[in-house]
């Protein structure tokens, strides 16, 4: 772990024991919105990919943002009716998730909380409209292998980050449609290429695809580790076959800082891959 993220998250955690839940929840709503409506606001039709690549890189390199999250975060779709612990969801590393997952969704940054049913966490539910006019190389995987799952991320209208009352930090994240549509702009529903099997592929370039899933552009180019980056990940994904796969990045070098990465050192160990 980051010293810097390791330091902040004790910080949160030693302010949760001190503090009202209240007020711990009211400061993690206040960063969350400040760095998304400052850097994930909504895009201009026509503007998605620049406002995608530039909501990205803040947030894969805000460590403040991702010291609310618990070491592992899990990350999935909500179902009305259904506990937390009953949902399947996939455990991220803060950071992972901050580069893959939570750059996908644009924001009109409002946001409210409220408490859970059981007591046990604060829910902030951030408005939001997911980005589904970018290429499909810009995806962790290919969500339109089920229609269900491409037409439930296009009617997402909020991420709800639950606060556990406990800890003081955000261990579960899930996207909804459950929220408010005012102040959004309408879905302009996106058809999706027709999915031929491939979790991963090339472009007409032969530049390995999903490019996210490996964090093109935010690794630099020089980076002696990217290819055993990309063949890690292509091997994952023919070995999970018909599941959706994550890159596992699991050489642990401490390369001289802001040598090899475009921004910080990131670290990258999902723990285990669902259908999110």
């Amino acid at each position: 772990m980051n010293t810097v993220s390791q330091c902040l998250r004790s910080a949160i955690f030693v302010l949760a024991m001190a503090a009202p839940s209240s007020t711990v929840a009211e400061d993690a709503a206040a960063i969350i919105v400040h760095r998304l409506r400052q850097s994930c606001s909504i895009a201009e039709p026509g503007k998605e990919q620049a406002a995608y690549e530039t909501c990205r890189a803040a947030l894969f390199a805000d460590e403040r943002l991702q010291a609310l999250f618990s070491p592992a975060l899990r990350w999935g779709g909500d179902v009305p009716g259904k506990s937390l612990d009953e949902l399947a969801l996939t455990h991220f590393d803060p950071r992972v998730f901050s580069g893959l997952y939570l750059p996908l969704f644009e924001t009109t940054g409002r946001v409210i909380t409220t408490t859970d049913a059981n007591g046990s966490h604060t829910a902030i539910r951030l408005q939001v409209r997911f980005r589904n006019e970018l290429g499909p190389g810009q995806f962790p995987y290919p969500f339109w292998h089920s229609p269900a799952k491409w037409t439930a991320y296009e009617n997402a209208n909020q991420i709800i980050f639950y606060l556990n009352r406990d800890s003081g930090l955000i261990d579960v994240a899930l996207r909804s449609s459950q929220g408010s549509e005012e102040g959004l702009p309408p879905i302009r529903s996106a058809r999706p290429p027709a999915f031929d099997g491939q979790w991963v592929w090339n472009s007409a370039a032969g530049k390995p695809q999903p490019s996210t899933a490996w964090f093109d552009g935010l690794m630099h180019p020089d980076n002696p580790h990217l290819g055993d980056v990309i063949d890690g990940y292509r091997r994952f994904a023919t070995t999970m076959a018909t599941r959706p796969a994550f890159p596992v990045m699991c050489r642990q070098t401490r390369p001289e800082p802001g040598r090899w990465f475009s921004s910080k050192r990131p670290r990258t160990q999902p723990e285990r891959s669902k259908k999110s």
